[in-house]
């Protein structure tokens, strides 16, 4: 016996597999939006990531490094540890704990160092002498090197500072480009004579202070008719001057009687005559 029911939904393929896939439309729709909307309606930004580390060891691509420290060089502790990295941040090098000591990382020898010049020229420079350290008479010796080697002169074609208006050396110049007298032979000082009439007077006091023998050579003008006299006088002291030379004339016709006499040293001198007479000319010399 067959019993037949009335038709409850409608689950004809047509229905649900409208597009003959072998897949029921939802489910079909839900694969190709690929998105959990679809799903549960839930958002993947719904679900916050959990705060989380990780030690170095659960890093697959770091091997043999157990800890990275990042501090100055003063702060870096002992090493003994082995697997340790230190980075300086004062000085940006790279240090490896080998557990006995910290070695310094991506240090290349000199030897190994690809296109490296051969030689190193300077730029052109100067040096004061305060950065030559052995700046001596011993070092330019061995060197060779001479007066020649500067200007083309020897030494022995130069004078020393040192030998300036001393004895056997050479006299200096003064302002003027004059040899000064105290650097002059003394044969040439005794030579000096010079006429100091416009600075002599008759019967007056001077005193020599040349340091040498002063030798005196007066002129007297004698007056026609008239009777005159001349006396040249010395002494160590200027009241006690004593007679060295007379002179005498009785009677003349504007004669010109000469006396001359020698003063020492830091003594005093003078010359007398009357009033009938006059001084025509005085000069002196030291001797």
């Amino acid at each position: 016996m067959s019993v037949t029911y009335p038709p409850k939904g409608d689950m004809r393929k047509a229905v649900y597999d409208s597009d003959d896939d072998g897949v029921v439309e939802q489910a079909d729709t839900a694969i190709s939006a690929g998105n959990a909307d679809t799903v549960d309606g839930a958002h993947a930004s719904d679900f916050a990531n959990t705060v989380h580390t990780h030690g170095l060891s659960d890093l697959p691509d770091i091997v043999n490094i157990t800890k990275i420290i990042r501090d100055t060089s003063t702060n870096k502790p002992p090493a003994g540890t082995v697997g340790r990295l230190f980075f300086e941040t004062d000085t940006h090098i790279i240090y490896y704990d080998d557990g006995t000591q910290w070695v310094k990382l991506g240090v290349v020898d000199w030897a190994n160092i690809d296109g490296k010049p051969s030689s190193f020229p300077p730029d052109a420079h100067t040096h004061p002498v305060a950065d030559l350290t052995d700046h001596n008479k011993a070092t330019h010796d061995a060197l060779g090197i001479d007066a020649d080697t500067v200007d083309g002169l020897q030494g022995s074609d130069l004078e020393q500072a040192a030998n300036k208006g001393v004895a056997n050396g050479y006299a200096p110049l003064d302002a003027n480009a004059q040899v000064p007298v105290a650097n002059l032979p003394d044969a040439v000082k005794t030579s000096n004579l010079q006429d100091v009439t416009a600075f002599r007077s008759e019967n007056t006091v001077y005193q020599n202070t040349t340091g040498k023998h002063l030798l005196v050579i007066v002129t007297i003008d004698l007056y026609i008719g008239t009777y005159a006299y001349a006396y040249g006088l010395t002494g160590a002291a200027s009241n006690t001057l004593i007679y060295q030379v007379k002179s005498r004339e009785g009677s003349g016709n504007h004669d010109l009687m000469p006396i001359s006499f020698i003063v020492p040293p830091n003594y005093y001198y003078k010359v007398e005559i009357n009033t009938n007479t006059r001084i025509d000319s005085w000069w002196e010399v030291t001797i």
